[in-house]
């Protein structure tokens, strides 16, 4: 009995090791790109064709003050600064969508990824409900983006 056991289990490792099943897709990692003159990290993490993604950077604060619910304040040098989008994998590209610029904005970027990275292309953005609140315009900002930075972005995968 203990024979069979023992013949089981290694039949069935023997099985599972050569196909293991992961959610991580062929274009998972992290990609570092500049935009604006500030660096960018993007980690991209994909399951089938369901693509996440999520934009890191690091921008200076200036007059920003956060509350602690017991009394104190604190005046940041910096603010960390992440938006996330997602969208639908077809080939080796995917187009990219979500908020950013902390809710106001809603963007589109199509992603072409290669061996050493991916290019991404600003497509587009709109005024979110909240941005239309406060009185911006995406649109206008996406204009001065494109006229000052054009629409193409490289990113290098790192990880």
């Amino acid at each position: 009995m203990l024979k069979k056991l023992r013949a089981l289990l290694i039949s069935t490792i023997l099985a599972f090791s050569g196909s293991s099943s992961f959610a991580a897709g062929q274009f998972d990692g992290v990609y570092v790109f500049d935009s604006q003159g500030i660096t960018q990290f993007l980690s991209l993490h994909q399951s089938g064709s369901t693509v996440l993604a999520a934009a890191f950077w690091t921008i200076p604060a200036s007059g920003i003050v956060f509350n602690f619910a017991d009394g104190q304040q604190l005046e940041p040098s910096r603010l960390d600064v992440w938006d996330l989008y997602s969208g639908t994998l077809s080939g080796s590209q995917v187009v990219l969508s979500g908020e950013t610029r902390y809710g106001a904005c809603f963007v589109t970027y199509l992603v072409v990824f290669d061996s050493t990275g991916a290019n991404i292309t600003r497509r587009g953005m709109t005024t979110t409900t909240f941005g239309k609140s406060r009185g911006i315009s995406c649109e206008a900002y996406y204009s001065y983006l494109v006229n000052i930075y054009g629409t193409a972005i490289r990113a290098t995968r790192v990880f």
